[in-house]
C-alpha cells in the first residue's frame, strides 16, 4: 500500500507529508480490511 501511495504522488519526505500519507494509508487499508481491523488481531 505503502509503496502505492508513492506512485500516486504521495511523499513522506517531511512531516506533514508523512502524516498525510500514513493517514491515507490507513484509511485505505481499513476500508479494504474493514474498520477496526487492526483492533481485532
Amino acid at each position: 500500500m505503502h509503496g502505492l501511495l508513492h506512485l500516486l504522488g504521495y511523499e513522506d519526505d517531511t512531516e506533514v507529508g508523512a502524516s498525510a500519507m500514513w493517514s491515507k494509508q490507513k484509511e485505505l487499508l481499513e476500508k479494504i480490511l474493514g474498520t477496526g481491523a487492526r483492533e481485532r488481531r
